[in-house]
């Protein structure tokens, strides 16, 4: 949904990717949250959203034993993008842990198989005052390498990047035809929501505009020669898109409320009628001269 709507950066908070033991904030995600399937030689990765002083890390794997003595790894990110790897050791049959001898800041949880595949669950970190915190907030399966990039904090927001980002406008093919060629360059509007665009292909094309598919939106297509035409807005996922006829030409989107022409009317009505009260309440009000005496206002002698 966010590569279709052209998101390529997202803050948020670090209780929607960490929930405190015992303490507020939001929910944690559904069960499984925060959970990664590794094959030999792959990596995980827990953004904690903040940066926290570690002093233990405990996994969840139900082959602790067996991935501790394969060489199974866990690693702390620090702020500046380095990363420590500590081997782990099985606390239990069922969980695999490093506990430091000093504190070690860090903003995300790695972890590294060795050998068979190996699933784990959400990472329990304990910090230097005593606090745990668990990676399964409710972006904790979402933000994830390399889809999302970490790039910092603002403030108390962390700060990730999307490269999957779609983009404010891209070309699709048609079905059975080639968009070999085609292309687009965006105009008016804003550069994240262009409001034309001029399009060029051999054999036409779908322009995908990364704008939410509403009602009251339309679209013209004004060739290079010859007559503008209505193009239909499709949805394509959760944006827009409208099929392009081949040649050069400008597509220009256009948006009116739904109902605006009817409720302009009425407005437009509402205030004559209110505008015809006024002058008649007026007239009303008007005193009348009578001939031979003079007009006096409303509550002087006569």
């Amino acid at each position: 949904m966010l590569d279709q709507l052209d998101t390529s950066v997202l803050l948020t908070l670090s209780g929607y990717l960490t929930t405190r033991v015992g303490g507020g904030g939001p929910a944690a995600g559904p069960p499984g949250t925060g959970q990664r399937n590794l094959s030999a030689e792959q990596r995980a990765t827990w953004y904690l959203g903040t940066p926290l002083e570690v002093t233990k890390v405990e996994v969840p794997d139900s082959d602790a034993r067996q991935d501790a003595a394969a060489g199974t790894q866990i690693g702390l990110m620090a702020p500046d993008g380095s990363t420590s790897w500590y081997r782990a050791r099985a606390l239990t049959p069922s969980t695999l842990a490093i506990t430091l001898p000093q504190p070690v800041a860090g903003i995300a949880v790695l972890g590294q198989a060795q050998g068979a595949p190996s699933p784990l669950g959400a990472p329990s970190v304990v910090v230097a005052d005593g606090s745990v915190f668990i990676a399964d907030g409710q972006l904790q399966n979402a933000l994830v390498p390399s889809h999302w990039e970490f790039a910092g904090f603002d403030g108390p927001f962390a700060v990730f990047a999307n490269p999957s980002a779609q983009g404010p406008l891209h070309i699709e093919a048609l079905p059975g035809r080639s968009a070999s060629g085609a292309w687009l360059t965006a105009s008016g509007g804003g550069p994240a929501e262009p409001t034309a665009a001029t399009v060029y292909s051999a054999q036409g094309v779908r322009v995908v505009r990364s704008v939410a598919a509403i009602p009251g939106w339309t679209a013209t297509w004004q060739p290079r020669q010859g007559p503008a035409q209505a193009l239909a807005v499709q949805r394509d996922g959760l944006v827009q898109a409208v099929d392009v006829p081949p040649g050069l030409g400008v597509v220009t989107w256009r948006y009116t409320p739904p109902g605006f022409s009817a409720g302009l009317v009425l407005s437009l009505a509402a205030t004559v009628l209110v505008l015809l009260f006024f002058l008649a309440a007026n007239w009303v009000r008007r005193p009348v001269a009578r001939p031979g005496l003079p007009v006096t206002g409303v509550g002087e002698a006569g």
